[in-house]
């Protein structure tokens, strides 16, 4: 899209046109010249990265600081909603935890961020082996958890059901809209396990505070002089914090000692009832996304080639970890 006053901008008609109409809105930005640039790629595999929305930085004219615009896909945060995903965004961004939240269209379902600078990058897996970046990130996770409570409370429990409830019509190879996925799914078990988890944690007993949600590793941005800053707290609500920490583990961490290390980064000692926690969450996390990614193919807003191989793949490493951890003693643990 060429440059024009953000007026102009508004009557084009692209794939953009929610973030225009939004930009349009904006009273700091009328009869100012706009440029959006490349939206940020859709990935699934082998990242996380701008699945449920399209996102992409905004340049304007007279040196005005540019922003970042982010439009979702329709359906894409149920259980979810927009509302809480502004909530989560203000209070993150006022925290100095996230980039600060300029504006928020509910019409339009579109968030508008500041942009940060150029000496900015997203994350990679490595960085998070880094001693110094893995600790200013779980500092970052645990400030965000220290937070006051959010409006909305939901467990990834809560939220596996609710997609296992929308998805079982699908998983019916003689249903009306079946979906295309090759092999077996082993959602019934999974389900099980889920309950299980759910179970021995609710008899332990866990915290509650705002969790961040989204614990890929794209979601961090790496800055000058070692700042880091979290994005996406779209599904930021109440719930156990170390649900979180069990989700981002899974990015970076291969076996019990580089997960008790995280543990003990986050909590400043060793504790064993917790890292059962962190691997325990690890599988719900699992299980939640690529139910996500299979209610993802039944939407005609989300349908895209990589769907059915990553929810497959995150059953994969599921399965793997039901299989080699001890299922029994992390129970008990717990």
């Amino acid at each position: 899209m060429g440059n024009g006053t953000v007026d102009e901008l508004c009557t084009a008609r692209a794939p953009r046109e929610r973030i225009i109409q939004t930009l349009a809105s904006m009273q700091d930005l009328q009869g100012v010249e706009a440029s959006i640039g490349t939206p940020v790629p859709s990935i699934a595999m082998p990242m996380h990265l701008s699945l449920d929305s399209v996102s992409a930085p905004v340049s304007v004219s007279n040196g005005r600081s540019g922003v970042f615009a982010k439009a979702f896909r329709a359906g894409a945060l149920d259980p979810y909603s927009f509302s809480d995903a502004v909530a989560a965004a203000k209070a993150a961004g006022e925290a100095q935890i996230a980039p600060r939240l300029i504006a928020a269209d509910v019409n339009e379902e579109v968030l508008v961020f500041e942009l940060l600078g150029s000496d900015w990058r997203m994350a990679l897996a490595s960085d998070m082996r880094k001693p110094d970046f893995k600790s200013a990130v779980l500092s970052a996770k645990k400030a965000w958890h220290r937070q006051g409570k959010l409006s909305k409370t939901i467990s990834p429990f809560d939220v596996v059901r609710d997609y296992a409830v929308r998805l079982k019509p699908h998983l019916n190879p003689k249903g009306c809209c079946p979906i295309p996925f090759k092999g077996a799914i082993p959602f019934l078990s999974a389900m099980q396990w889920s309950a299980r988890i759910e179970e021995a944690l609710s008899a332990a007993g866990t915290d509650l505070g705002p969790i961040h949600g989204e614990n890929a590793v794209s979601n961090i941005m790496a800055g000058p002089d070692g700042h880091i800053r979290l994005v996406d707290f779209d599904r930021a609500v109440n719930a156990d914090p170390i649900f979180d920490l069990g989700s981002l583990c899974l990015e970076f961490c291969n076996n019990d000692k580089e997960r008790m290390e995280a543990v003990e980064i986050y909590l400043g000692r060793p504790d064993q009832a917790v890292l059962a926690r962190v691997k325990l969450y690890g599988i719900v996390d699992d299980l939640l996304w690529a139910c996500w990614a299979l209610l993802a193919e039944t939407s005609q807003d989300m349908v895209g080639p990589e769907w059915l191989k990553y929810a497959s793949n995150r059953l994969i490493r599921m399965n793997y970890h039901l299989q080699t951890f001890d299922m029994r003693q992390l129970l008990a643990r717990a």
